[in-house]
């Protein structure tokens, strides 16, 4: 491989694992021409011969997810046993399927194996030929699956419906005697250490402010000129969902950076918000945004980790 192609997957590799657009790799080769021009010019024809642009960066990034499963095909072949966590979306309609094995020596394998949208319906029975897929293209063996993690997608709950209950009987028509194990919930650890602290008291108060600004839109156009007038940093709040369990850390962050401008507002719609002058509740709102701030970095830290 030249030196040119190298570069190219090596860019385009920095780019997958940022999360940035394919065509992100013109403004890149930008940035190196100029570099070169200003540095060491006699080097600038080499950089133009690095090819990034938006097509070249996606056939890139192809490759190199084609070579991460082909490594997994190949290191499946001396798989003892393995387990599969399911991470589901319910608004974005995505399959995360993730592969945990070890073999005899004790070498353990935590891969990403694929990330499937579902195009229409999301039933267990969807969801199974998914997996199923998944598992054929692999190699795996179903009498070598031992367990199933999965989130709290509805359709990835249920032991006697959905998905579950597919791959239970699958493994059971191999072998009668092998029992599936399976956990539930645990895959995302920071929405368990959310609900262990028991912070509603905060995310119930901060809940109803968002919806107060947010949910008539007049109330919203005002706030948002309120910002503007007082040009904070933040120019808007926004909600907080459940399935998207990130945004939580996101929405206490806004509420706590704009308390005054808010309290300001609130007051000047006549409908004030005692709390946000208690200061109690706002050491807690503090103590609320610092945990979720370090397990949203933590998280995203780990996704990235376990994609590439």
């Amino acid at each position: 491989m030249s030196a040119h192609a190298k570069t190219s997957y090596v860019i385009s590799h920095k780019i997958a694992r940022n999360s940035k657009s394919f065509s992100d790799g013109g403004f890149i080769k930008e940035c190196l021409l100029d570099s070169a021009e200003l540095i060491c010019l006699e080097k600038k024809e080499a950089f133009e011969n690095v090819p990034l642009s938006r097509h070249t960066v996606k056939r890139r990034i192809g490759d190199i997810a084609r070579n991460l499963e082909l490594q997994l095909q190949h290191r499946a072949v001396n798989f003892d046993f393995f387990s599969l966590a399911l991470d589901g979306s319910c608004d974005t309609a995505q399959l995360l399927i993730f592969v945990c094995e070890i073999t005899t020596d004790f070498k353990i394998t935590e891969k990403l194996a694929t990330m499937q949208s579902m195009k229409g319906t999301t039933t267990g029975n969807d969801l199974f030929t998914e997996v199923n897929s998944c598992l054929n293209t692999l190699g795996l063996k179903w009498d070598k699956l031992a367990g199933v993690t999965t989130d709290g997608c509805p359709n990835l709950t249920g032991r006697n419906v959905e998905l579950l209950k597919r791959m239970q009987d699958k493994v059971t028509e191999i072998d009668p005697k092998q029992k599936l194990v399976f956990l539930h919930c645990i895959i995302h650890q920071e929405v368990l250490c959310k609900s262990v602290l028991k912070i509603n008291h905060v995310v119930d108060i901060v809940t109803k402010i968002v919806n107060f600004i947010r949910a008539r839109a007049l109330n919203h156009r005002q706030f948002v000129a309120f910002l503007d007038e007082n040009e904070t940093e933040h120019r808007d709040i926004g909600y907080h969902t459940a399935v998207r369990w990130l945004s939580l850390g996101k929405m206490l962050k806004s509420v706590q950076d704009l308390r005054e401008e808010i309290q300001a507002f609130c007051v000047k719609k006549g409908n004030g918000i005692p709390q946000l002058s208690d200061a109690d509740w706002t050491a807690d709102l503090g103590f609320a945004v610092d945990v979720t701030t370090l397990t949203n970095a933590r998280a995203f830290l780990c996704m990235k980790c376990t994609t590439w």
